[in-house]
C-alpha cells in the first residue's frame, strides 16, 4: 500500500513533467507557427506610422522652403532683372529680395541662375559680401550644370536635386524653382538643406532595424542614411546611371516596388507594403507618395530586428519559467491536497488491519477524499463494534462447547465399548479372554460392559429340556 501510494506520487510527478513538455513544445511550436503572422500585423501597423511620421517630418521642411522659393519666384524684381540683367536699378532690387528671402530660408543661403546669360548668383551665411554675387556661369555642355538644363526643358514649375556643387563645395538638397516670364521660363531660383542635417533630422530612425529612403519617380535614391547609396546629381543623369532602389532588390521585389509606385500614383492606395531581401535580411517595405515634392519615402523595417531572436529567446524562457512554476506549484497543491490524505487513509488501513488505535483528523473538508475519509471513519467503527461484538459472541459460544464437551467426556468414561475378533467356542460358547483362559459369555460381556444378566429358560429350551412349555408364556 505504502509502495503504491509513492508511485501513484511519482506517477503523477512524471504525468505533470510530461503534460510541462508537451505544452512548452506545442506553445513553442504554435509561436513559432503564428509569429511571422503576428511579426507581419505589427510589423505593418508600425511601418504605417513610421511612413507617415516621415512624411511628416519631410513635408515641413522641404514645403516650408518650397512655398518661400516659390514667393519669391513670384517676385517682379525677380522677373524684371532676369529679363534685364544690365539693369543696374533691376539688379539692385532684385539682390535686395534675394538678401531678404534668405533670411527666412532654413539654411540661410539662396540661388539663382538666369537662363539667358547663365550666370549664377549665390549667397549663405558664410558669404562675406552683402548681397549675393555670380559665382560662376552655366554652359550647357557641362554635366554639373545639366540640372539647370533639364529642369526648363521638361517644363516642371520645381524639381528637388540631392547633389554636391564642386564650384560652390557644398552637397545640399536643392530645391529649384522655375521663374516663369510672360515669354517662358527666365531662370531657377531656390535655396538648399544642407544633406547632413536632413538626414539626421528627417532620414536617421532612432530604433535599431528601421531605416527609411527618399527616392524619385525612376527610383533613383534621394536621401539615405547611408550617403553612398544617394544618387546626386539625378536630373543630370540618365536612367541608366542612377543608383536606384531598384539596384538593391532581387527582381521579383523590384517588380512588386514597381506595382506599388504605379498603385499610388493612380490614387488606388496611399500605402503599399511589400517584402524583400536586402543584405539577406527579411524586410518589410512600406511605400508612400509625397505628391508636393515627387518623391515616394520607403520605411524598411528589419523584421528580425522587429521580433527577434532575442525576443523569441527572451519569451520562450519566461514561458518555461511560467510553466515551471505553474507545474511545481500545482503538484503542491495535489500533494497538500490528495496525496497526503491518501497516505492518511493508507496508513490507517493499516493500523486498521493490525489492530492498532486509529486517531481521524477533526474537521473533515467536504470533499471527495473527505468524504472518503469520513466513511472511512464510520467503516472503521462498524467494524471495531462488529468485531467486538463477534468476539463476545466467540467467548459464549466457547464456554458452551467446554460445558458440552465435559459432559460428554463424562458420558463416554460411563461407557464400555467392547470391539475386536472374539474367539468364542462352538459347542459351550465360552469367550477366550486377552490372558487365554475360558470364560462364561455373560462374565465376559459384564466385565467389559455395564450390561448384567438375569437368567431363565426360553421356550424352546424348555420343551426340548423339560418337555413342556414356558409357564411365563
Amino acid at each position: 500500500g505504502r509502495r503504491d501510494s509513492m508511485n501513484l506520487k511519482t506517477k503523477s510527478i512524471l504525468l505533470v513533467a510530461a503534460c510541462f513538455l508537451v505544452i512548452l513544445s506545442c506553445s513553442y511550436f504554435l509561436m513559432q507557427m503564428f509569429s511571422h503572422n503576428i511579426t507581419n500585423g505589427l510589423a505593418s501597423n508600425y511601418a504605417k506610422e513610421q511612413l507617415n511620421y516621415n512624411r511628416a517630418k519631410v513635408m515641413y521642411p522641404l514645403m516650408r522652403e518650397l512655398a518661400l522659393a516659390r514667393l519669391l519666384a513670384d517676385s517682379r524684381a525677380i522677373k524684371k532683372w532676369a529679363a534685364a540683367e544690365d539693369d543696374p536699378q533691376a539688379r539692385t532690387a532684385a539682390l535686395q529680395d534675394l538678401e531678404e528671402y534668405r533670411k527666412f530660408f532654413s539654411d540661410r543661403s539662396v540661388f539663382f541662375a538666369i537662363k539667358k546669360s547663365g550666370h549664377y548668383y549665390y549667397k549663405d551665411k558664410r558669404t562675406p559680401t552683402q548681397e549675393a554675387t555670380q559665382r560662376y556661369t552655366l554652359t550647357p555642355d557641362s554635366l554639373e550644370d545639366q540640372w539647370f538644363y533639364r529642369t526648363i526643358s521638361e517644363g516642371r514649375d520645381y524639381a528637388l536635386n540631392v547633389d554636391y556643387d564642386e564650384k560652390l563645395q557644398v552637397t545640399k538638397v536643392w530645391i529649384n524653382v522655375v521663374v516663369k516670364g510672360d515669354n517662358g521660363p527666365l531662370g531657377i531660383i531656390g535655396t538648399g538643406i544642407d544633406l547632413t542635417e536632413f538626414i539626421a533630422s528627417v532620414v536617421t530612425s532612432e530604433y535599431a532595424g528601421v531605416s527609411s529612403l527618399f527616392v524619385e519617380e525612376s527610383g533613383a535614391i534621394q536621401a539615405a542614411s547611408r550617403t553612398e547609396l544617394i544618387d546626386f546629381r539625378t536630373i543630370s543623369k540618365a536612367p541608366g546611371e542612377r543608383k536606384t532602389i531598384y539596384q538593391l532588390l532581387d527582381s521579383q521585389a523590384a517588380a512588386q516596388l514597381g506595382s506599388a509606385i504605379a498603385q499610388l500614383d493612380a490614387g488606388t492606395s496611399k500605402v503599399e507594403l511589400l517584402h524583400a531581401d536586402i543584405a539577406g535580411s527579411n524586410h518589410l517595405i512600406a511605400v508612400g507618395k509625397i505628391a508636393d515634392i515627387g518623391w515616394y519615402n520607403l520605411t524598411l523595417l528589419d523584421t528580425s530586428s522587429f521580433i527577434g531572436a532575442r525576443q523569441m529567446v527572451l519569451f520562450t524562457i519566461l514561458l518555461l519559467v511560467a510553466l515551471l512554476l505553474l507545474s511545481v506549484a500545482f503538484v503542491a497543491m495535489l500533494n497538500r491536497f490528495v496525496f497526503q490524505r491518501i497516505y492518511r487513509l493508507d496508513r490507517m488501513t493499516h493500523e486498521l488491519a493490525e489492530g492498532g488505535e486509529l486517531i481521524f483528523p477533526e474537521g473533515l473538508p467536504h470533499d471527495e477524499i473527505g468524504r472518503l475519509e469520513y466513511n472511512f471513519q464510520q467503516m472503521a467503527s462498524s467494524l471495531r463494534e462488529h468485531s467486538s461484538q463477534l468476539e463476545q459472541k466467540v467467548e459464549e459460544r466457547t464456554r458452551e462447547l467446554e460445558k458440552k464437551n465435559e459432559q460428554l467426556s463424562a458420558a463416554l468414561a460411563e461407557i464400555k465399548v467392547i470391539s475386536g475378533l472374539l474367539p468364542i467356542c462352538m459347542y459351550c460358547k465360552e469367550i477366550r479372554n486377552d490372558k487365554g483362559a475360558w470364560t462364561r459369555l455373560e462374565n465376559y460381556i459384564e466385565e467389559h460392559s455395564n450390561a448384567e444378566f438375569s437368567h431363565g429358560i426360553c421356550d424352546k429350551c424348555m420343551e426340548e429340556r423339560f418337555g413342556t412349555k414356558n409357564p411365563e408364556n
